[in-house]
C-alpha cells in the first residue's frame, strides 16, 4: 500500500511511496478527511517525494488525482505539495493551479520546511 495517512504537529500528511493509483489515494484521503465532516478545516501536506514520477501518469489520472483533494476543499484549510524533482515539480504546479481555481488554497514546494511553514500560518483562507 504505498499511500500513508498520519498526524504530526497538527498537519494531515498524506505520503505517496511508490507507484499508486488515483482508486488508493482516494480511499485514504477519504479514511481521513470524511469521519468528521463537521470539524474545522486542516492543513494538508500531500508528500510525493517517494512516489513514482507523476510524469507517467496521462491527463486523466491526473485531473482525477487533483479531484480526491478539490472534493473535500471545505475540509482543508490548505494543500501544500512537496516534491523532490522538477519536472514533477512542473506537474504539480499545473494542479495547484487547477486546485486553487476550485477554491481550494494550494501550493507545490521543494523543501519540507518550507511547506510545514507555509501550512501553519495563522490567516484566513483566501
Amino acid at each position: 500500500m504505498p499511500v500513508h495517512v498520519h498526524v504530526a504537529d497538527a498537519l494531515l500528511v498524506v505520503r505517496v511511496d511508490g507507484d499508486f493509483t488515483v482508486r488508493e489515494l482516494e480511499r485514504v484521503v477519504a479514511g481521513a478527511l470524511d469521519r468528521e465532516p463537521e470539524e474545522a478545516p486542516v492543513p494538508v501536506l500531500l508528500d510525493l517525494t517517494g512516489s513514482a514520477p507523476l510524469d507517467e501518469k496521462n491527463d486523466q489520472e491526473l485531473a482525477a488525482c487533483t479531484g480526491v483533494f478539490q472534493a473535500r476543499a471545505p475540509r482543508i484549510r490548505r494543500l501544500a505539495v512537496l516534491v523532490s524533482v522538477e519536472p514533477v515539480g512542473n506537474l504539480v504546479r499545473m494542479g495547484t493551479a487547477l486546485l486553487q481555481a476550485r477554491e481550494l488554497e494550494a501550493a507545490p514546494f521543494r523543501s519540507g520546511q518550507a511547506a510545514r511553514s507555509w501550512l501553519t500560518e495563522v490567516g484566513p483562507r483566501e
